[in-house]
């Protein structure tokens, strides 16, 4: 099995998060489907009495709620054209970069088949659905809690974890989540490697 050399590793890493994110960002629309097909019936059971629907918008999930425009004073107009619901999106792509990180690193990463690298990649894409589904939702409560005014807020029933549970889900959906967990998803299917490397980095010092 090829050694793993830090340096070309490190390099090899970044050519690839170039190409990764590229291509993540052109497909992102098509990835976002799956989530879209998600959010709608998880927003809806957690919320029934405030959220009507949600659907996957190019990079974005648009929450559709049961309010009137009228009881947000200034943005009546500001609904997507819709004449008696109030409309918000959350940008998914902030909770979803994780994926082109756990693909760079696995074509970084020298040794191991091919078969277990796309093995990688695929279930790494099902773990950062769960990331996007968690930090969505999370945003989702909070916007319905804090953002949209008092009127929306007052109507909002917030689950058992109170406004202070529900941001701090979202802090946690959107500062640890996404970088942290696809690194340990790769490192946990990568271990011999990340061994080696680490070997490498110590007897080098």
């Amino acid at each position: 099995m090829p050694e793993l050399e830090p340096k070309a590793f490190i390099v090899r890493t970044l050519l690839w998060l170039v190409i990764a994110f590229s291509i993540w960002a052109w497909g992102s629309p098509l990835l976002l489907l799956p989530l879209g097909w998600l959010m709608d019936p998880l927003l809806t059971a957690l919320q029934p009495a405030a959220v009507a629907g949600a659907e996957a918008s190019r990079v974005s999930i648009d929450v559709v709620t049961r309010f009137d425009p009228s009881m947000l004073p200034g943005r009546g107009a500001d609904t997507d054209g819709r004449a008696a619901e109030v409309v918000f999106s959350v940008n998914a792509l902030k909770y979803g970069y994780g994926l082109p990180i756990i693909a760079a690193l696995t074509l970084a990463a020298e040794g191991g088949a091919w078969p277990r690298r796309l093995a990688c990649v695929l279930t790494g894409f099902f773990l950062v659905l769960a990331i996007q589904a968690w930090g969505v939702t999370f945003e989702a409560l909070l916007t319905l809690g804090h953002r949209l005014g008092p009127e929306v807020a007052a109507a909002v029933e917030l689950p058992r974890l109170g406004r202070e549970g529900v941001a701090l889900g979202y802090q946690l959906g959107s500062l640890i989540l996404p970088p942290v967990i696809p690194v340990i998803w790769w490192a946990g299917w990568h271990m011999p490697e990340v061994l080696r490397l680490a070997g490498r980095e110590t007897s080098a010092q």
